[in-house]
């Protein structure tokens, strides 16, 4: 009995085509299924160092006795400034990293420090556990310097207070505290902001996050 000759022949060109592009299809939904769940956990974690952050502030006003938050500027402690680009969330970890009055308050690890404007103070100024000058940033889930404001500057135009810069390769940029839209008043008001830039590596889009 002759076999039929369509049972054993391989595929044709346009099968193969086809499983090809079926193949690539599954492939992208997969990257981007994985790109996406990347995304969210780095936006949780940015979210969960902000919070943690803020309840820092706090202790740092109450719980250790300063009776206010950290400065937006080092400025204030009376010396000199190298530039004034980052100069909030520099003040705010040098703050948190001070010494002074009992262990420091900040609990981050040393790949999310940064200092993307490679400044340095001339001394130490809040009796920081660094073991150098330098002025350094903290670091969101997506690698970028985050931003801060003590509410006593939120309506100050001083540019001190508001040049940032997330990393080295990026442009200058400005951190504008954010407004209700319900209200149009300050968030946090006598309190402080702190603010990712988030993906984009931008202030003021959509995809900030910010201290609620």
């Amino acid at each position: 009995m002759k076999a039929d000759a369509g049972s054993s022949r391989g595929f044709t060109l346009i099968e193969m085509l086809v499983v090809i592009v079926i193949l690539g299809i599954l492939m992208s939904l997969a990257i981007v299924g994985v790109s996406s769940a990347m995304k969210t956990a780095r936006v949780t974690k940015t979210e969960a160092l902000i919070e943690s952050l803020a309840g820092a502030c706090e202790q740092y006003r109450t719980g250790r006795n300063w009776g206010d938050y950290p400065p937006s500027t080092l400025a204030e402690f009376k010396v000199g400034m190298p530039n004034d680009i980052n100069n909030g969330m520099e003040a705010l970890t040098a703050c948190l990293a001070s010494k002074k009055r009992g262990d420091p308050l900040l609990t981050i690890r040393d790949d999310q420090l940064l200092n993307v404007d490679s400044d340095s103070a001339s001394k130490n100024i809040t009796d920081w556990y660094f073991g150098d000058y330098q002025l350094r940033e903290i670091s969101d889930g997506f690698g970028f310097a985050m931003c801060y404001m003590h509410w006593k500057d939120y309506e100050r135009p001083n540019p001190s207070t508001r040049r940032i810069k997330v990393d080295p390769s990026s442009a200058e940029d400005s951190f504008n505290p954010a407004r209700s839209e319900n209200t149009k008043t300050f968030l946090r008001p006598n309190k402080f902001q702190i603010k990712s830039v988030g993906p984009d590596g931008k202030a003021g889009t959509p995809d900030d996050i910010q201290a609620r």
